[in-house]
Parts: structure tokens; C-alpha cells; sequence
């Protein structure tokens, strides 16, 4: 499958019988802390920064590996998180800020494989989702507070959702030029994200590179524009 993710950053618990599946770029940090407020173990951590979450999710997770079975295994409760593709792209071009290219030089780049492996801008997918229904549910992050209060009200659970996520990208809500083709050193402000997809051209890519996931999760570029207008 093209650029699918590795099932080697979900997050499960065994006492709570709780896994919950991420991806970078799509709110990731501040479900992160959810989990393991949920687990109990967020008190116990020094947090300085909320990025810190991360290193704590490594070293949870090599002791805490998640297979095949487990993730198969309907005694857990199996919760994924995903974001629009269309905008996620975008936060994973900023995340990366190579000064040299446009974002539409970075899909293409994405389209040929130029990349290695990393969590930031692979798909939000993973193989096994190919064939069958993996998870209970399927939360887009764009309603994630409506979501959270009905999760935890139809499987009786204590999800606390808190936003953390200091190192957002600052928008210039003013710039309204369209920068899909200009290198990143060149974009003076941040526009909002609808001012990166200049044409079709750009938005292909995006189906090119991502469109799995547009079709697993029921993503369009309409609904993109709802949260990005």
C-alpha cells in the first residue's frame, strides 16, 4: 500500500483494554496526553513542555509493543484519530520547513518516494485497515470535543481532551496569497491553509499521495474548506 503507516506508535493499555491509534501532524500531542491522563499516569510525569509527551510515549510503548493479535483482539475498545488530509499535508510540510522547496515540490517529492520513512507525512492508515474493520471508532480530530463527550458517554469511559498544542503553526489570517508554488524561505506569513492549493495541480498530488485515507475516513476537499475558509 502506498506510504502506509507502521503499527508500531499505537498506544494500548491492558488494564483499561483501551488502544488508541495517531498519527503525527493530526493533533497528535494533545491525544498523546489524553491517553495516559486515561491510563493514570500523566500525574506521575515531569512535563515541562507539552512535546515532552512524546519521549514518555516512547518509552511506554517499548514496553507496552502492540501486535497484530492484540490490535485484532475484540476484548479492547479500539479508537483511531485521524485529521483531513488536505490540511494534514500542509502541517507536514511546515513541520518539515525545507527552505528550499514549495509545497507542491514536496508532494511531488512524497509522490516519487524521495522521503525515508517518517511518521510525520505517511499515511494515517496501516495495512491491516486494507482488508478489514479494525477499529470501534473513527474520530475525526475536526469534532474531536463533540466526539470525546459522546465516546465517553456511549462505551462509559473518561476521555479528558485538553488542548496543549503550543507549537501550532500562527496563521496570518491577513495574507490571503496563494503560496502552493512559492519555496518555503519565500512565504513571508502563514496563510490559512486554503491559500496553499493554487490549483488542481496541487490538490491531485494530495489524492495521489493520500487518497486512501480520503476514501477510509470519508475526507473531501469540501469539507477541508469548512475548517480552513
Amino acid at each position: 500500500m502506498f506510504l502506509s503507516k507502521k503499527i508500531n506508535s499505537i498506544l494500548i493499555n491492558h488494564n483499561k483494554k483501551i488502544i488508541i491509534d495517531w498519527s503525527a501532524k493530526s493533533n497528535c500531542t494533545n491525544i498523546v496526553i489524553m491517553f495516559f491522563k486515561y491510563i493514570n499516569l500523566y500525574e506521575k510525569m515531569i512535563i515541562n513542555n507539552p512535546l515532552e509527551i512524546h519521549n514518555y510515549r516512547e518509552k511506554y510503548i517499548k514496553n507496552n509493543y502492540i501486535c497484530k493479535d492484540l490490535l485484532l483482539d475484540s476484548e479492547y475498545l479500539k479508537i483511531k484519530f485521524v485529521r483531513n488530509p488536505y490540511s494534514r499535508a500542509i502541517s507536514s510540510y511546515l513541520h518539515l520547513s525545507i527552505s528550499n522547496i514549495s509545497f507542491y515540490e514536496f508532494l511531488l517529492n512524497l509522490y516519487n518516494r524521495n522521503y525515508p520513512y517518517n511518521i510525520h507525512y505517511y499515511n494515517q492508515h496501516h495495512s491491516l485497515e486494507v482488508d478489514k474493520k479494525i477499529y470501534n471508532e473513527i474520530i475525526k480530530i475536526e469534532n474531536i470535543d463533540s466526539e470525546i463527550e459522546r465516546l465517553n458517554n456511549k462505551y462509559k469511559i473518561n476521555l479528558i481532551y485538553e488542548n496543549h498544542a503550543s507549537h501550532q503553526i500562527n496563521k496570518s489570517l491577513n495574507n490571503n496569497d496563494y503560496v502552493g508554488y512559492k519555496k518555503f524561505k519565500d512565504i513571508k506569513s502563514i496563510p490559512p491553509y486554503k491559500y496553499f492549493y493554487d490549483d488542481d495541480k496541487i490538490k491531485n498530488l494530495v489524492i495521489y499521495v493520500y487518497g486512501f485515507d480520503m476514501i477510509l475516513y470519508n475526507y473531501t476537499f469540501q469539507e477541508f474548506l469548512k475548517f480552513n475558509s
